[in-house]
């Protein structure tokens, strides 16, 4: 994949295992960007070049048993576990001032790693939903695509369904996402299932940014396909009032790929906003 900007990338080792990530070559404020399920660093590609990557350094990793950083043994693929390695990648690189970015379960383990980034300058929620016990199903639509996040194969045409659905249009962002999930590991997919609905250490995340003091925005495609707009409105006007919710017109479940510009000048004002407080 071209990069417009140079693109740097490095592998961390951690306690258990080494991460692989990449940074950009800006020098203002830090924004650490993590995916969601069965994707990588790389779906961020519109982030960490052009413009937005001059103006800030970008930095995004693989979760273990994706893209190019090492595997876990199957049991440790739960949101708590990757909320302790997100946490812990952060330390090793002293980010704990940066704003975190998380898209879709990178959104949930974020939100699990707010009372542990208590320096972080704010936090921006993606497509993520703060789930709570028991877990709100009101939150949820029923996406075509959504079984097969959490099935051990991930078949093509399901892929394509997703890449379809959610408005991704360029070749190579299409490559980029079949990639992605072809090289992810499949003991992820089946391993987060049972974490999110059935795993006894599962933050109520809904608590945690309820009580957190760092501000947080939400950002949803405006037609997402994944979770009730409708809800999170209520959400946010009703419960999470110290939060704010922005929708890009038009996107659906992948609004920083199919809509780059719009939700990248969006991120730029949250960004703003915050460094100014």
């Amino acid at each position: 994949m071209s990069m417009q900007y140079s693109l740097q990338q490095y592998t961390l080792q951690l306690s258990h295992t080494a991460i692989n990530y990449y940074q950009s070559s800006g020098s203002g404020q830090t924004i650490v960007f993590v995916h969601g399920n069965s994707k990588s660093a790389l779906q961020f590609s519109q982030q960490l070049q052009g413009e937005f990557a001059e103006q800030y350094r970008v930095i995004a990793l693989d979760l273990p048993g994706h893209g190019l950083s090492g595997r876990l043994d199957s049991s440790a693929y739960t949101i708590p576990s990757l909320s302790n390695l997100l946490v812990e990648f952060s330390q090793a690189l002293q980010l704990q001032e940066a704003i975190f970015v998380g898209w879709s379960l990178g959104g949930n383990v974020v939100m699990h790693s707010i009372e542990r980034l208590p320096q972080a300058k704010g936090f921006v929620i993606v497509g993520a939903v703060p789930f709570d016990k028991p877990m709100n199903m009101a939150c949820l639509l029923e996406a075509p695509f959504l079984s097969a996040y959490f099935e051990v194969d991930f078949p093509t045409e399901e892929i394509e369904k997703l890449l379809a659905a959610n408005k991704v249009s360029a070749e190579s962002d299409k490559q980029a996402i079949h990639q992605a999930i072809k090289q992810s590991d499949a003991q992820v997919r089946s391993t987060l299932a049972a974490s999110i609905f059935h795993e006894p250490d599962y933050r109520h995340e809904l608590a945690i940014v309820k009580q957190m003091q760092a501000p947080l925005t939400f950002i949803f495609g405006m037609e997402d396909n994944v979770f009730s707009i409708p809800f999170m409105r209520e959400l946010v006007n009703e419960t999470l009032t110290h939060t704010q919710l922005k929708l890009i017109p038009q996107a659906v479940h992948f609004p920083h790929i199919s809509h780059a510009s719009a939700f990248n000048q969006c991120l730029a004002e949250i960004v703003e906003q915050y460094v100014g407080r």
